[in-house]
């Protein structure tokens, strides 16, 4: 029954509730133009270690408060940049992008203005390195809610175990004077709740001791 309510309510809010977010994606191809004598092109080594850096360039106020403007967003810089997504490591020349939006449209027009203005203004900073496009910004997708599906399951699973945990608990706990007698403990006065490892340990000291034990006649 828990896990039923925590999904629904999961799975209500993502498809009925929040507004859905569309994603577009675009990759670009990173190189330098030059090549040793003897042919063996170093540019690819250092282009792999400054792909970082070149990332960063995305973010100058020339390429990103250009983009912004272009395509009429309200929205603060931040709050553009926590729905923009970049991939450069030092493992690949290839720069792969992608923005969230509330349109399929938005998604792709502002990605779209975003690469084409680092292409015109990357040879400000780097005027050695070339990029193509290899795959152009398309219409946004919808965006899948799998990761907040998973993560559902896996609170209502937790909640699940707990409750199954002090059920167990419940069920071991002495709740009367009988009870205490029918496992050879002696009792005065009043019973309080007792765990089964409180009893355990109890009955543990009274072998030791010898207490509670019948006399032999």
């Amino acid at each position: 029954m828990i896990f039923f309510v925590i999904f629904g309510s999961v799975y209500g809010y993502f498809n009925f509730i929040k507004e859905p977010v569309y994603t577009s994606s675009s990759q670009l191809f990173l190189n330098e133009n030059s090549a040793d004598s003897t042919g063996n092109n170093n540019g690819l080594r250092d282009t792999l270690f400054l792909m970082s850096t070149y990332s960063s360039i995305l973010e100058s106020p020339e390429i990103m408060d250009a983009a912004i403007s272009k395509n009429h967003i309200t929205m603060t810089k931040q709050e553009v940049l926590n729905n923009l997504t970049k991939k450069a490591g030092t493992e690949s020349v290839i720069m792969k992008l992608s923005y969230d939006a509330k349109s399929p449209e938005d998604a792709r027009n502002f990605l779209e203005t975003l690469t084409q203005l680092y292409i015109q203004r990357f040879p400000d900073y780097f005027k050695n390195i070339s990029i193509k496009i290899i795959e152009s910004p398309e219409l946004g997708k919808l965006k899948s809610n799998e990761r907040e599906y998973i993560l559902a399951m896996l609170v209502a699973t937790f909640f699940i175990l707990m409750n199954i945990t002090i059920q167990i608990i419940r069920d071991h706990t002495i709740k009367s004077r009988k009870q205490l007698l029918d496992r050879g403990v002696i009792c005065l006065g009043e019973v309080i709740h007792i765990s089964k490892r409180d009893l355990f340990e109890w009955r543990r000291e009274g072998r030791r001791t010898g207490y509670g034990k019948k006399k032999e006649s």
